[in-house]
């Protein structure tokens, strides 16, 4: 045998081979750890959904059910309270949300906006809902959850203005619970309930932000440049809140935002003058929203964690965020809900139900038909003589946020 065709493994080759190997396991270790990176992504994006979990799907609303002469809702796809079609019926996981958005500047909530947000086509409807609107609302029970308490919480009956409905579920938590965290819980559930009850549409998630939140908000994203429409001047010592702005396109802090989105005193038509104001500010915010950077996200998490109280999970936060960046403004649409004032004084928003429920049922039902009429309770029980009542007359599409930037 000829040893010299053998080749031999000296020990230079053993070092160069094992440089070789780890070197490739180096490699390997990245590239598995950018896949499993991107597989989470890929995964958290397009496989998980949050859950369906309306506020009210619980035994909450103590009122008898409600037959439905259209024949539309079958008595066995409603809920016990017989108010909305079973939340489990008509609806696809990862289509579509609705989330109820609470401004609280103390005492009763000051303003109050129902999202839709249709995740699979990409559209999302915001629908301003006046302070001053007049409901009526049976004997409520919130029912027990992890995030409010271990027993019911029943609410009696009461008819008044709908900013009142978290303040009344608030205070039956705080003497159930002596809990300010669980009370502002309860009162946004049962403010959920109000909403059902009223409109026909499931809360599936809410969000209370109070005024110093706001004001942080604005701060931290560097202010907004927005056209102030007229002179604000406004004092009420018993609210400490001072209003003094100019007519005038201007650079607002968060301060100077806050007195602008509560001016009220100064519209023709109250708190509808107010919602227009509103919505245009929100256009401003939004485009600027959606520039996301670091120093956003890093805003909104530290405004997130100690002003907000929601039943969002971080996980849904996350999921709902990188959703909402596939929405253009002009996707993004904003409705008030169209009546007049009654009473003596004009203090009471009666609201129109035919074309409430029409704007609902184009752009806030989450359900595969039409939520009936007769599933939705407006105005009070009053019988409201309206004077201004012209059908021609009234918006049903509302406004995209981009026009309202121009």
């Amino acid at each position: 045998m000829n040893r010299s065709n053998v080749p031999r493994l000296g020990k230079g080759n053993n070092k160069n081979t094992g440089s070789i190997s780890v070197g490739k396991i180096i490699l390997l270790t990245i590239l598995s750890l950018v896949f499993a990176f991107f597989l989470i992504v890929y995964l958290f994006l397009n496989i998980y959904k949050p859950p369906i979990d309306p506020m009210n799907t619980a035994p909450a609303l103590d009122f008898p059910v409600v037959p439905d002469p259209s024949g539309i809702i079958n008595p066995t796809d409603v809920t016990k309270s017989g108010n909305v079609i079973d939340p489990n019926s008509g609806r696809v996981v990862g289509d579509s949300y609705t989330f109820l958005i609470v401004g609280y500047s103390g005492g009763n909530t000051d303003t109050m906006m129902l999202v839709m947000f249709d995740v699979k086509d990409n559209k999302v409807s915001v629908m301003s809902i006046p302070r001053d609107t007049y409901v009526t609302i049976p004997s409520l029970n919130v029912p027990p959850s992890a995030d409010t308490i271990n027993t019911a919480v029943t609410v009696g009956s009461w008819s008044n203005k709908i900013n009142a409905g978290f303040m009344t579920g608030y205070n039956a938590g705080i003497r159930a619970t002596k809990d300010e965290d669980k009370a502002t819980k309860i009162g946004m559930r049962y403010l959920g309930q109000v909403i059902t009850y009223t409109f026909g549409i499931p809360v599936d998630r809410y969000v209370f932000i109070d005024t110093g939140g706001f004001r942080k908000l604005i701060d931290q994203i560097g202010g907004i440049d927005f056209d102030v429409p007229m002179d604000m001047n406004y004092d009420d010592p018993e609210q400490n809140l001072h209003i003094h702005l100019k007519q005038g396109l201007q650079h607002l802090n968060g301060d100077q935002a806050e007195q602008l989105v509560r001016f009220r005193e100064g519209y023709a038509n109250a708190d509808i003058g107010r919602i227009s104001t509103q919505q245009k500010f929100m256009a401003v915010l939004m485009k600027k929203l959606l520039n996301f950077n670091l120093t956003n996200i890093s805003s909104l998490f530290d405004f997130g964690s100690q002003y907000m109280t929601t039943n969002v999970s971080v996980t849904e936060a996350g999921w709902f965020a990188s959703k909402l960046l596939n929405v253009q403004l002009a996707d993004m649409r904003v409705h008030t809900l169209p009546g007049e004032w009654f009473g003596d004084p004009l203090n009471f928003y009666a609201l129109y139900g035919k074309e409430t429920m029409e704007i609902i049922n184009k752009y806030y039902n989450p359900y595969k038909q039409d939520i009936p009429e007769v599933n939705s309770h407006f105005n009070g029980g009053v019988s409201v003589n309206f004077k201004y009542y012209d059908p021609n007359n009234i918006d049903i599409d509302g406004n995209t946020l981009d026009s309202l930037l121009q």
